[in-house]
């Protein structure tokens, strides 16, 4: 069909041929995208507007059916059209020029069409927008009848308008029918005239939950309450940016107005934190917030009604700004939004954005945005023609790029655009100053019970996330999506994904990433389309589309199941409770206990487990891939490793006893009598490894350790081997009874959650965890967020590089690159102190007889989890460029994995150590050579903390002095021609190094010295003899070492 002025469309069905070519498509008709295409028009562009609406104004500008009522364009009043409405005004006067240029034929407004694909731009730059319609046919203005959306049409430059909606946060019974929200309950009262219910209570944070209170009042609703998550202090912080907007302190005025006439109440410092009903809201409970969004115990109150409205603010809505490859950012409020510069360009040649994409501003700056944006395309225009690159040097549509504003270049073009950006910037002040007074609580997470419905398109629960956390080991966004489902319904996460990424963040301590919320909001197709549609689509590119197959549905359905059951294994607040009241409890009479007692306790356990072994390594075998041989050997080392501690025990040492007594002619003046000995901290959380499932689990190092210093523990099991870990628990606590330790002296406990709260409980007196970087310093800085921070160990990560000499290349290579094999490959390359990097001579023989090395048979990973994770690591460094596979690389990505060897050079290493010197878990190693020696030191001095750094010389090394002395600085233990694999349980290992080996470098997590961790020194000056520990008395009941005035007795 054709349109006025000659723009010509392809209607569906018509065929390929006859898209219509515009200057500048403008997709949204909200504040921001109006006014764009109004002053793209008014500028002589050729426009087409796409809006899923039926009618321009958006959500802000939401009004009563144009057609059924008329408008204020020769319908009802314009004042009463505008009832309820903020600078209507305003959108009065964009609109009437909206359809002057409608009617004029300079602007093509498509109503109720939805741009769902943006095709790549082509050689001249324009691109294909594929349309879809959002309803049926229906007349709009004036009573002409709309035109049917065309499939596609064509456009040189796309300003994208897609404005926002409302930001969700899920609370235990949001899922009831009666709550909204706030935006919702808003758009029924403009647009449908109807009020939600007869009570209700507003609820969230910003200044948006006025105007919907405020309107419900006029409407004749009871409004019981609002309720401001944050206090008003939080504006007089912020007060330079509100003063750039005086215009906003008017509206508060009349706002606050408003609520003293209506008699609503206003609470700030106050949430919704349960939502109460059967099959509808009935009641709502309100909860007093501290400082940081956690709930104030004993200040909840239940309140009636029969609605609920919540707003946290608004969230843009990105879907079109991440198809067409437009960069993002995460903004002050947590929102992601568009990279644009002072035009309001994006990072992606003719693609502009305006309003709230840009971050949530109001609609008086998303009406500066579009403008400007409008006149930033308008100077584009105007270069392409002068350019040359637009036929016969006008606008594709004949008309002059100059319009009614003053052509581009000139001096009023010009002023227009700078007053514009300083409108934008004091609006963008505000806007900044709002958002920093009204955050999102940090701790929001704390109100949800594992119950809690976070995606209600999919029915995922809080519960079911914490498990895909735990037990999938999802750190992010993206993969709680893919385990859980969260955001894959028909909204696509509109609702739940700003919650989805602030929950993924908040499993592992950290703040919500733009990675996060991309993961949340890019969608392959922007909107809903129709298979018709897709199938057309197919037919002209000649790509069908591939419907699911069996096996998809399979792994979904058995992703489902496994989801309820770790669902049902994880540790609710008030089991935890419990075991920490028993902790806390056990602790107290623990510690008072002998240590001979404490050593006959830990010894029967080392018993239990030798006589459970027929059971438990079966159990080991089945949940880890780990081998038979590999495991029985574990679980010998687990048994060796409690009588070793006994041993300490029963010797007394540990609690190294120092006595000071009086002495007048002290030189420093009389001094007093005084003496130390170690006491056990109390309570100790221990968060187990996937590794070592006996070894550094339920009763491994950390938990032996712990309870030889007289403490109590409260582990966390790995969702590695929760059933191994359960057997283990059992047989351990049956012999700890046996010996006479008191009961909750060693429990479990079950997800991620369960282990967090433990942690921060202040019963709780330090932490102990093996594993990732990631999760132990999210784990870390949770222990030292505590009003009371603890100690935490946490073992992270490490490289473990290899330093072999030239003198040793040459006496001794082969032995050295066999060892080297067998050591990185050794337990397919999941040891802590896997060596991950081999620094040899360019020159020798050794790169060639590696790249030939025989290699262990694949061998599978102990989960999925790590798979992946050694997947993805691996394909990082082969993606580096200057690392090139050594050697057989078949396999090496599959699974299970072939041990894989990469090859670089020192120098590379140098110039990148961020990139090169990181961690890979799984059987791959990265070799560089290096041209002279000095640059050993220069590697060994850029190291990060390591567990072990291990040095292949020969006795004559001039560089081995200096080589050995720069690594002692930099790892816990410094081993010369030996491998660091196999770490030995004996009085003097060290198994720690500075940072991100672990967090605390002087301590280790293997060897008796592993004790002091949980101990701390207390003095005891002038007491009696009766009052003293002990190990303190001058009879010295108990034989243990003393220092004595500074001798050893």
């Amino acid at each position: 069909m054709t349109f006025e002025a000659g723009f010509e469309v392809a209607v569906v069905g018509a065929g390929p041929a006859g898209l219509a070519a515009f200057d500048v498509a403008v997709v949204g008709a909200g504040p921001a995208g109006l006014a764009a295409a109004v002053h793209a028009a008014d500028s002589g562009l050729g426009v087409v507007l796409v809006d899923a609406g039926q009618q321009p104004g958006g959500q802000f500008w939401r009004h009563r059916d144009e057609a059924g009522h008329g408008s204020g364009v020769g319908g009802e009043t314009e004042a009463s059209e505008g009832s309820g409405h903020h600078d209507w005004k305003r959108f009065g006067d964009l609109r009437s020029r909206l359809y002057s240029h409608e009617a004029a034929g300079r602007l093509r407004y498509l109503r109720g069409s939805q741009l769902w694909l943006v095709e790549e731009a082509r050689s001249d730059g324009s691109r294909v927008l594929r349309l879809s319609p959002t309803v049926d046919d229906s007349p709009v203005h004036g009573g002409a009848e709309a035109a049917a959306v065309p499939d596609s049409v064509r456009a040189h430059h796309l300003i994208l308008c897609p404005g926002g909606y409302d930001r969700q946060l899920p609370v235990p019974g949001w899922d009831l029918p009666g709550v909204m929200a706030a935006g919702g309950v808003q758009a029924l009262l403009k647009g449908n005239m109807t009020a939600p219910g007869g009570t209700g209570v507003v609820a969230g944070t910003g200044p948006f939950l006025l105007p919907v209170a405020t309107a419900l009042a006029a409407a004749g609703v009871k409004v019981a309450a609002i309720c401001e998550a944050n206090s008003p202090n939080g504006w007089l912080r912020n007060v330079a940016g509100v003063v750039q907007a005086p215009e906003k302190a008017l509206e508060g005025m009349e706002y606050a107005a408003a609520l003293a006439r209506h008699r609503i109440p206003y609470r700030t410092r106050t949430a919704v934190t349960e939502i109460h009903g059967t099959d509808k809201v009935e009641a709502v409970t309100l909860s007093r917030l501290a400082a940081n969004g956690s709930v104030v115990a004993g200040t909840g109150r239940r309140v009636k009604c029969d609605f609920v409205a919540l707003g946290w603010g608004f969230t843009p809505s990105l879907e079109l700004v991440l198809a067409v490859g437009a960069g993002t950012v995460v903004d002050v409020d947590g929102s992601l939004v568009a990279v644009v510069d002072d035009q309001l360009n994006s990072t992606v040649p003719g693609v502009s954005v305006a309003g709230e994409a840009t971050g949530i501003g109001g609609a008086a700056m998303a009406v500066v945005e579009g403008e400007l944006a409008a006149l930033g395309v308008s100077a584009a225009q105007a270069a392409r023609i002068a350019g040359g690159t637009a036929a016969g040097g006008v606008s594709l549509h004949g008309v002059s790029a100059a319009g009614s504003i003053g052509a581009p270049g000139s001096t009023e073009f010009g002023q227009r655009i700078s007053r514009l950006q300083k409108q934008r910037a004091r609006l963008r002040a505000f806007a900044v100053a709002m958002h920093r007074a009204n955050p999102v609580p940090a701790r929001w997470t704390g109100w949800l019970s594992p119950e809690t419905v976070v995606c209600r398109c999919e029915e995922v629960s809080y519960g079911q996330l914490c498990s895909a956390h735990e037990e999938l080991g999802a750190l992010d966004a993206r993969s709680l999506k893919s385990f859980a489902r969260p955001g894959m319904g028909w909204c696509q996460g509109r609702v739940c994904g700003f919650a989805t990424a602030g929950i993924a963040a908040d499993f592992t301590g950290r703040a919500v990433s733009a990675d996060d919320l991309r993961a949340m909001s890019k969608r392959t197709l922007a909107a809903p389309v129709s298979l018709g549609r897709l199938a057309a689509l197919a037919e002209a590119t000649g790509e069908p589309a591939q419907p699911a197959t069996q096996a998809d549905e399979e792994r979904t359905s058995s992703r489902t199941k496994r989801m309820r059951t770790m669902s049902e294994t994880t540790t609710t607040p008030a089991e935890l409770e419990a075991i920490l009241a028993a902790a806390a409890t056990a602790a107290q009479q623990w510690g008072q206990r002998p240590a001979g007692d404490r050593a006959a306790a830990l010894v029967a356990v080392a018993d239990a487990l030798d006589g459970a072994s027929q059971e438990l390594v079966p159990l080991a075998e089945a949940e880890t891939n780990l081998t038979e041989a590999r495991l029985s050997g574990e679980l010998k080392r687990t048994t060796f490793q409690l009588r070793l501690f006994a041993e300490l025990l029963n010797d007394g040492g540990y609690q190294d006893a120092r006595i000071d007594h009086a002495d007048e002619a002290w030189p420093m003046g009389a001094r007093p009598d005084i003496r130390r000995v170690l006491e056990p901290l109390g309570p100790v959380v221990v968060f187990a490894a996937s590794n070592f499932p006996f070894a550094f689990s339920v009763a491994g190092g950390d938990t032996c350790s712990a309870l030889a210093a007289g403490c109590s523990v409260v582990l966390k099991v790995h969702s590695g081997h929760p059933r191994l870990s359960a057997a283990v628990g059992r047989v351990a606590a049956e012999a700890l009874e046996g010996a006479g330790a008191p009961s909750g002296i060693l429990q479990l406990v079950y997800g991620t959650q369960a282990g967090r709260d433990a942690l921060l409980d202040p019963r709780i007196k330090a932490g102990a965890f093996t594993g990732s970087i990631t999760g132990g310093r999210a784990l870390f800085d949770l222990a030292n967020s505590r009003p009371e921070p603890i100690p935490f160990y946490g073992e992270l990560g490490s490289v473990n590089p290899v330093f072999v000499t030239e003198a040793a290349a040459a006496a001794r290579g082969s032995e050295i690159v066999s060892g080297f094999v067998q050591s990185y490959t050794m337990g397919a390359g999941q040891f802590c102190t896997k060596p991950g990097i081999l620094l040899v001579p360019a020159g020798s023989t050794m790169v060639a007889e590696l790249a030939g090395a025989a290699r262990p048979e694949p061998a599978k990973l102990l989960n999925e989890r790590i798979q992946s994770g050694y997947t993805a690591a691996l394909e990082g460094m082969l993606g580096h460029g200057s690392v090139a596979p050594l050697g057989r690389t078949r396999d090496t990505l599959a699974s299970p994995p072939a041990p894989a060897l990469n090859v670089t050079t020192a120098a590379a290493l140098l110039k990148d150590p961020e990139g090169l010197i990181t961690e890979c878990f799984g059987p791959s190693a990265l070799v560089a050579t290096y041209e002279a020696e000095s640059e050993l030191l220069a590697v060994a001095g850029v190291l990060d903390g390591q567990l072990t750094a291990t040095i292949q010389g020969e006795d004559s090394d001039a560089i081995a002095p200096e080589l050995v002395r720069v690594l002692a600085g930099k790892a816990g233990r410094v081993l010369w021609n030996q491998w660091p694999t196999g770490v030995s349980v004996t009085y003097a290992q060290q198994h720690g190094g500075p940072y991100p080996a672990t967090t605390a470098p002087t301590s280790t997590s293997v060897g008796t010295a592993g004790i002091t961790r949980f101990l701390r020194p207390v003095a005891y000056q002038g007491l009696p003899a009766h009052l003293l520990p002990p190990a303190l008395r001058d009879s010295n009941p108990l034989g243990v070492p003393q220092r004595i005035n500074g001798a050893t007795a």
